[in-house]
Parts: structure tokens; C-alpha cells; sequence
């Protein structure tokens, strides 16, 4: 079988608004039912007593890849994810139109972290790159290829 990744997940305060930001935003499609998850299984895996989390799934464009989205009943403090943080710290995307794209980020409850710049790398790639937020603080960065 091999390794494949299957998903990433955001947990989030409220999911259905932050499954609604990356459906109208990033154009990706939500499987066709929400989850509630809960029972000895889930703590068991979660290592939390009585854990209950609800859902979905939202498939990304182009792509057999999910984001799962998912609230707990009982969630832990939100702490600043900033880009120097330790561990997982954004999702990117390329996108056909930066300037289309951030407004449409903005328009949907987002907010900027950085400024737009432009990078040549080695392999004479050149990208118009740029890091946001979701309604939540979770970090995108956003790039666009040039030729």
C-alpha cells in the first residue's frame, strides 16, 4: 500500500463557519455529511474523557486530498499560531489570480499577516507569495507562479 496522505485537519471553534471560508474561498467541496464523533473509541485516541466533536469533510480542488474540519464539544485555549511556530504552522495554496484571492480571503473573515513579495529560486521559478488568516487565525500562504 505504501504511504499516501489522507487529510488534514483544523480544529476549530465554530467548523461550520471555517468549512464555509475554504468552500467559498478555495472552492472545496464538502462530502455529504457532517460526523459527530464521540464514545470509547474517540478517547481512547484522543486521550480525552468523554470527548465529543463534530464535522466535516471538504475535498480540495483538484486534488483526492481532504480537510477536516472539526469542533469539540469541550475545547482546550487557543494559542496564537504565528509563521516562526514550532510545529505545523500553515496550508498553502497556488492560485491563478493573488490579487482575486486575498480580497476574496478579506471578504470572507479573514486577515493579513505579511505583505506580498516576489521570490526567484534556483530553478528560475519566479512566485508572488503571501501569508494570511482564516476567521480563526490559522495561517495560509498563498502563492502564484510567473513565468
Amino acid at each position: 500500500m505504501g504511504i499516501q496522505l489522507s487529510h488534514i485537519n483544523i480544529i476549530a471553534k465554530d467548523w461550520k463557519n471555517v468549512a464555509d471560508f475554504y468552500t467559498k474561498v478555495f472552492h472545496c467541496t464538502p462530502l455529504p455529511q457532517g460526523e459527530e464523533l464521540s464514545g470509547a473509541w474517540v478517547d481512547k485516541l484522543t486521550e480525552l474523557q468523554g470527548a465529543k466533536l463534530c464535522g466535516v469533510h471538504l475535498l480540495f480542488p483538484n486534488s483526492p486530498i481532504a480537510l477536516e474540519i472539526f469542533s469539540y464539544q469541550d475545547m482546550a485555549k487557543q494559542i496564537p499560531t504565528y509563521p516562526n511556530t514550532q510545529g505545523f504552522t500553515h496550508i498553502a495554496f497556488t492560485v491563478d489570480n493573488l490579487e482575486e484571492t486575498i480580497q476574496k480571503v478579506l471578504q470572507h473573515g479573514g486577515s493579513t499577516v505579511g505583505q506580498i513579495v516576489k521570490k526567484s529560486f534556483s530553478n528560475s521559478e519566479t512566485f508572488a507569495l503571501v501569508y494570511l488568516r482564516d476567521p480563526e487565525g490559522n495561517i495560509i500562504e498563498l502563492q502564484q507562479e510567473y513565468n
